[in-house]
Parts: structure tokens; C-alpha cells; sequence
């Protein structure tokens, strides 16, 4: 693990693989970028660098804003490392967020997008609720969760008549319930805002620049419908849709490993 310096914070990040060709890996959330340690399938091909989101892992988040500035930096030190402008990008569930929105700004350097079980183009309404509400809400509603009780028994209820399923009511009451992950929860939620992107926009750069895009995604994943997906994939020619006998956590189910992908 090494460390990149953003103003008073420290950005880990992790090396894997032995390939020739660099690949922008991000995890999904409450994760860190050593999860892709088990992603073996691409270890001949690439040289894997994966980050620890801010506020997961060994990255020490220091900033007030939380701008997207910290990633655009972070790209130009290890391109610059590695003397070459061209990359591919694989984002697993919340990193295929940032994996659209690098591609939507930088697509003329990108080779190649894996995308794992990923949030950002199949959204469940709870997620697109959280996306939506100002950001100058969050301070506010961070002080209202420091006392969850009431919130989980709302949560509680609203998973009874079905518009929050199981999985979201186990995450956010685990979410609640701990100092740690109530601080992760909203730094996370204050960050992503800022990775915007529109999909018609995403859809036209990979035919503009015939990025092959691969989506892999679970048949039992409850965490995002697999319907938006396969819509997604068949407005493009150069996406490819993958399904896999396994849930939401495609990496540590290990299947994926077995695949010949190209």
C-alpha cells in the first residue's frame, strides 16, 4: 500500500497484477481497494491501481470540500508514474460511479470499462432520493442520525410495506447504529454529487470512441435491478452484458475469475 498527498489528506492505494496495460479499479462502498487482490482474472493483463475511497480504508480524508479535484490529481500522478496517457477503468458497485464520470471527462484516454454489479446506471429509488437532496442538507440530517433511533424505526417501517427492501434495511440500520459508519455513510453521500454525468451522454462517447464495455452483474444481486441494465446495454453496440450465477459482491463470490474475459 502507498499513499498520495492531496492537500492535508492522504489517498491509499494499492498496486496489483503484473500486465503491461494500467487499470483504474474502484471498490464499492464500505469496501477498500484491496478487494481487488481477488480480481485474478486481470492479473496477467494489467497493472491494477486501486484506491481507498475517502473515508474507507487507510485513506485519511481531511478536506472540507469534497470536490472531485482529489481524483483528477490523483490520475495525473500515477499516469505520469507510469509514463502513458491510456488506462482502462473497472468500478464495482458504487466505483462504477467514478469509472463514468472519469470516462465521461476523459474519454479519449480510456482503452477499455469493466463494470461489476454497478450503481450509477441501475438505481434503486432510495439511492436516487440520497443523490438528489441538496448537499447542504447533509449537515443537518448527519445531526439528526446521530440519534437513529427514531430513523431506523421509520426505516423499519417503510421496509414493511415494501419500498425499502431487506438488504437496504440491514445496511442502514448497520449504517446507524455505529459512530464509524454513520461518518462514513455521510462523507460518502456529501461526495458523490460531484460525480455527475448523464447516461445519453456516457451512451454516445463509447460509440463515439468504441470503448468495448463490459457490464457483469449477478442473478441474484437484490441490491440493483437487472433490468436497467440490460435497457443500458442494448442501446450501444459496444456493450456487452454478462450475467453471473451470484449475488451483488461479484469479486468475493470468485466466479468471475473463471471467465475468459478478453
Amino acid at each position: 500500500m502507498q499513499f498520495f498527498q492531496h492537500k492535508q489528506s492522504k489517498i491509499a492505494y494499492h498496486t496489483f497484477g503484473t500486465g503491461s496495460q494500467l487499470l483504474f479499479a474502484f471498490h464499492g462502498y464500505a469496501d477498500t481497494g484491496r478487494i481487488f487482490e481477488k480480481l485474478t482474472v486481470f492479473k496477467n493483463k494489467y497493472t491494477i491501481i486501486a484506491i481507498d475511497f475517502p473515508f474507507h480504508g487507510a485513506t485519511d480524508w481531511q478536506e472540507d470540500t469534497m470536490h472531485h479535484d482529489w481524483l483528477e490529481a490523483f490520475l495525473s500522478f500515477i499516469l505520469k508514474s507510469f509514463k502513458t496517457q491510456q488506462y482502462a477503468l473497472l468500478g464495482t458497485s458504487m466505483g462504477a460511479r467514478l469509472v463514468l464520470h472519469i470516462f465521461n471527462n476523459y474519454p479519449s484516454q480510456v482503452t477499455k470499462i469493466y463494470l461489476l454489479a454497478p450503481d450509477g446506471i441501475a438505481l434503486h429509488p432510495l439511492h436516487t432520493l440520497m443523490m438528489r437532496l441538496p448537499t447542504s442538507w447533509l449537515g443537518t440530517i448527519e445531526n439528526w442520525f446521530k440519534n437513529p433511533n427514531g430513523w431506523l424505526a421509520i426505516a423499519g417501517f417503510l421496509y414493511k410495506i415494501r419500498i425499502v427492501n431487506k438488504a437496504h434495511f440491514i445496511f442502514l440500520k448497520r449504517s446507524l447504529q455505529d459512530e464509524e459508519r454513520r461518518k462514513r455513510l455521510f462523507g460518502t453521500w456529501k461526495l458523490l454529487p460531484f460525480l455527475t454525468y448523464e447516461k445519453a451522454a456516457i451512451l454516445k462517447k463509447i460509440d463515439q470512441y468504441g470503448i468495448q464495455t463490459l457490464i457483469f452483474y449477478g442473478l441474484q444481486d437484490k441490491t440493483f435491478p437487472s433490468s436497467s441494465l440490460l435497457r443500458f446495454s442494448q442501446r450501444s453496440d459496444f456493450i456487452t452484458i454478462i450475467p453471473i450465477p451470484a449475488g451483488h459482491d461479484l469479486i468475493r463470490d470468485g466466479k468471475i475469475n473463471t471467465l475468459d474475459i478478453k
